[in-house]
């Protein structure tokens, strides 16, 4: 096999993490999404959040209105199962 230097095939586990909140725009790189959105700590949600996860084979976006977001951010166990149910949606593949 010839040496060289050959396209990286992108991690599966690499996220990329984009979240809509009170009119702003949080993007950021992560292995983990939990700990990424608990760093985000929004004290006062306003508005209607959209996150969106993408990895190298797709995305998944949740539109969370404003009660379920503040669930969300508050609750501990709801983040847990939201990060599990993003991550079922991924394709991995």
């Amino acid at each position: 096999m010839p040496r060289g230097v050959y396209p990286r095939k992108p991690k599966p586990g690499a996220f990329k993490l984009t979240v809509n909140l009170n009119r702003e725009v949080f993007k950021c790189e992560t292995e983990d999404i939990k700990a990424a959105l608990v760093d985000l700590k929004p004290t006062n949600i306003k508005t209607r959040t959209i996150i969106r996860v993408e990895n190298a084979f797709g995305f998944v976006e949740r539109i969370l209105m404003v009660r379920q977001a503040k669930l969300l951010f508050r609750n501990p166990l709801s983040m847990t199962i939201f990060v599990r149910n993003i991550l079922k949606g991924l394709k991995t593949e």
